[in-house]
């Protein structure tokens, strides 16, 4: 009997793991995966046969195990959003697998090797602004931030971060960075001027901390708020008053610390999740 329960629980298990798998590399149109890389940002997003990757979490060996969870060897667009270590960390995990870098301004040594290390593994290297587009397989993507006349303040470091968002297949996303409140109040006064309308799944800012400005989380407006946090972080993300705010907003909170890799595929009339841990 104990041997049949074990059997159980294990077929369960490998059940959950080649869920999530499969809903990766099977046959759906686009598939977002968020990697468990603790105190960090790694999140891949695959449409057709072209795969994205934001940002590189903190630790290669993580990120070796989220690609290979997920089956990943080439990266045809990878966003760095900003050289901060938790989004850059793991970065030699992906040298000679990449073709494409978006990034944004930076003048620290750490942004320079590793730039230069992409480079020399055969990626070109393009740095973006807001209103820069392409394509990724089915989807459009689209620079929202950073602008190309913002003051030295919000050129580098987390006000400096690469905001980027997808839009194809019957999905929207967004990517706000380490954005703080200064830059979040901007991007809501271009949201308010444009079309941009809402999102249907948003990478909330700078680990949910609680430097948010709620009207930029009510005009995306998303079904869906992607957090990446390390289990006991000393920082205490995600906050209360972020979760607060995505709840009031009518956004789920999708939270890596609790539920550990995620997927997202589907369409935005019928969502598919499907979590390591429940």
């Amino acid at each position: 009997m104990k041997k049949y329960r074990l059997a159980i629980a294990l077929s369960a298990v490998l059940s959950a793991i080649f869920v999530y798998f499969a809903a990766f590399t099977g046959g759906q149109n686009w598939v977002v995966a968020v990697c468990d890389v603790g105190q960090g940002d790694a999140v891949m997003i695959r449409s057709n046969s072209s795969i994205a990757m934001v940002d590189m979490g903190a630790s290669e060996k993580l990120l070796d195990k989220c690609m290979k969870r997920f089956s990943v060897q080439r990266i045809n667009l990878l966003v760095i959003s900003h050289y901060d270590r938790d989004h850059v960390g793991g970065y030699k995990s992906v040298v000679g697998k990449v073709d494409r870098v978006l990034t944004g301004e930076n003048d620290r040594l750490l942004a320079s090797v590793i730039e230069s290390t992409l480079v020399k593994g055969g990626a070109s290297m393009s740095r973006v602004h807001k209103g820069d587009t392409g394509l990724l397989g089915q989807m459009k993507w689209e620079i929202i931030w950073p602008r190309r006349d913002n003051p030295p303040n919000l050129r580098r470091g987390n006000n400096g971060s690469v905001v980027i968002a997808f839009r194809g297949d019957k999905l929207s996303m967004i990517f706000l960075g380490d954005l703080g409140k200064p830059a979040q109040q901007l991007i809501f006064s271009d949201f308010t001027n444009t079309t941009h309308g809402a999102y249907d799944i948003v990478k909330v800012a700078h680990h949910g901390s609680s430097d948010q400005f709620p009207m930029l989380y009510k005009h995306i407006s998303a079904k869906y708020g992607i957090i990446s946090a390390g289990k006991q972080n000393r920082y205490g993300h995600p906050t209360k008053i972020a979760l607060e705010i995505l709840r009031k907003y009518g956004t789920q909170p999708l939270v890596t610390s609790v539920s550990g890799y995620i997927s997202i595929s589907g369409n935005r009339d019928n969502f598919e999740i499907h979590k390591e841990h429940d």
